[in-house]
């Protein structure tokens, strides 16, 4: 077959059936590469855009050979963050790079994924890098199939600045728990509604429990605070004031005693700015109170004393004069009748007034000592032979003296007075009767005794006590109990003057006394007398401050 071709220059022209054949051959090849390039292109520039991809990711991300674990091909950040060219990561496994408990995870999960897909696991482990040096990644691990063949991405996020942040952050937490645990002051958090959030030892120390779990179950303001309006007070000054320092509350312990703090403390917030809770820091002042009433005592008696041993001299001069007239006119008046019975009578009021003048001036300290070296044991034994006889069947009477002598520089009379005035309060305080004990014994005074009490001398004291099983004492009697004239006895059994006696010859002896007494649960008076070795000389012994 011919076939003539009229060409575009109006020429025309035989084709011979090779050549025809060419042409077609080469129109359809043509055709093919027309209408495959675009697409091609296309497919080009996604590989393109996918290896800029894979390139410039953040993450380090492999292909590996499962289940051998081969790197067979990585991006730039893979050779950036672990220092090693292409060509030397492709000379190495995933597994040689991780640590070995890691590195047999990750050998298990290649096994498992020839048998069924791998499905993304993630966890946290290391890369070894070129330096020697092991960087921190979070590793992703998923299998994928390409031509028929089995391979598994690994996605290793470089997280040293995270891990750098949460050693930060555990670091400063370490050390804010250290600050927290270790202050000798009472550190606390809580809610809003006053249950506990956290307290370190000192707090629960302070609050006198044994455990932070029994703290943990309370509530401050039901069972910490000892007046539960005194945190809401405290939480309003807060409020007002922005932050509350040194606001001194009252607390309740463990045990039901009560002890005092200064409270600062500020509010937490979220980040919406709304109240989650408080922290606080309590500081112990229940000894620094102790030594404020006792030193606000101590000047109390100190003027009352003064005033006392005034109005006592102008009272004795008095006395004198009416006495002494009183004695002349007796005197003078021949007889009996009833007018010298009234001169008796004034005698014998003018004697007992005078008595009452002795009395406070021993209060006042103004009444000169005699004193003389005496074994304690033998005034507590002679007390009790005296009060054998006057305290009363329904009361049982205990003498307990110190195995040893104990010796004291005292006026024995002043002693043996403290003690009857002590016994006597003892018996009229059981009038249904009960124990009265009578006890001597050796006392070493140290710091802690001073810590407690605020007030003492180190060293060695005759301690004398007083017991009885009566009916106690409140706080408010206990607070007044050693001023002149006052009593808790009914209008004309008692001056008032009895305690006061006490408090004033104790003084004069460099002596201590305190009281422990709770309605209900009788009293106990404490006499502290210091003692001396016989081969001491008493002349030679300081006066303990007052």
């Amino acid at each position: 077959m011919r076939l003539r071709i009229f060409m575009t220059d109006s020429s025309d022209r035989e084709l011979r059936h090779d050549e025809l054949r060419d042409g077609i051959a080469g129109l359809g090849e043509h055709s093919i590469r027309k209408s495959y390039y675009p697409e091609l292109q296309q497919r080009i520039a996604e590989l393109e855009r996918y290896r800029v991809l894979f390139d410039q990711s953040s993450d380090m991300i492999l292909l590996l050979a499962v289940p051998s674990g081969h790197i067979l091909e990585c991006n730039e950040s893979a050779c950036r963050d672990l220092g090693y060219s292409r060509d030397s990561l492709a000379a190495l496994t995933i597994f040689s790079l991780m640590p070995p408990s890691a590195a047999e995870h990750a050998v298990r999960l290649f096994a498992e994924a020839q048998e069924s897909v791998l499905k993304k696991e993630t966890f946290v482990t290391t890369f070894a890098t070129a330096g020697s040096g092991n960087l921190p990644i979070e590793l992703s691990l998923k299998t994928v199939e390409l031509d028929q063949s089995l391979f598994a991405v690994a996605d290793a996020r470089n997280i040293e600045e995270r891990v750098q942040a949460e050693n930060a952050l555990r670091a400063s937490e370490e050390r804010y728990r250290t600050l927290f645990e270790d202050s000798r002051d009472a550190i606390y958090m809580s809610l809003p509604n006053g249950d506990f959030i956290d307290i370190n030892q000192a707090g629960i120390e302070l609050l006198g429990y044994g455990s932070k779990n029994e703290i943990m179950q309370l509530n401050m303001e039901r069972d910490i605070y000892a007046d539960p309006t005194a945190r809401r007070q405290a939480i309003q000054r807060l409020m007002n004031d922005g932050y509350l320092k040194d606001h001194e509350v009252q607390l309740r312990r463990n045990n039901g005693d009560y002890i005092d703090v200064l409270l600062t403390s500020n509010a937490m917030h979220d980040e919406q700015g709304c109240i989650v809770g408080y922290r606080g820091i309590m500081h112990d002042i229940t000894g620094r109170k102790k030594l404020e009433q006792q030193l606000l005592h101590a000047q109390k008696m100190e003027a009352i004393g003064r005033l006392t041993a005034g109005i006592a001299h102008d009272f004795n001069n008095i006395l004198t004069a009416i006495l002494g007239y009183a004695t002349i006119l007796e005197l003078k008046m021949t007889g009996e009748g009833p007018m010298k019975q009234y001169v008796r009578n004034i005698v014998a009021s003018s004697e007992r007034a005078a008595t009452l003048i002795k009395r406070l001036l021993s209060f006042s300290r103004q009444r000169p000592l005699f004193r003389t070296s005496l074994d304690a044991n033998s005034i507590v034994r002679a007390t009790g032979e005296l009060i054998a006889e006057i305290i009363g069947e329904d009361i049982a009477l205990e003498i307990l003296p110190a195995a040893q002598p104990i010796i004291i520089n005292a006026d024995k009379s002043q002693v043996e007075q403290m003690l009857m005035n002590l016994v006597m309060n003892a018996r009229d305080a059981m009038p249904q009767g009960g124990i009265l004990r009578l006890k001597c014994e050796p006392y070493l005074l140290g710091d802690d005794f001073i810590q407690q009490h605020g007030y003492g001398k180190p060293g060695e004291y005759a301690l004398l006590s007083v017991s009885d099983t009566g009916t106690g004492m409140d706080r408010e009697v206990l607070r007044k109990l050693f001023e002149p004239f006052f009593t808790t006895k009914e209008v004309g059994k008692g001056t008032g003057l009895g305690l006061s006696i006490v408090y004033g010859i104790m003084k004069q002896h460099d002596g201590f006394i305190n009281v422990e007494s709770s309605p209900g649960a009788g009293s106990t008076f404490r006499l502290y007398l210091p003692a001396f070795r016989l081969d001491d000389d008493p002349a030679t012994r300081q006066a303990s401050p007052e």
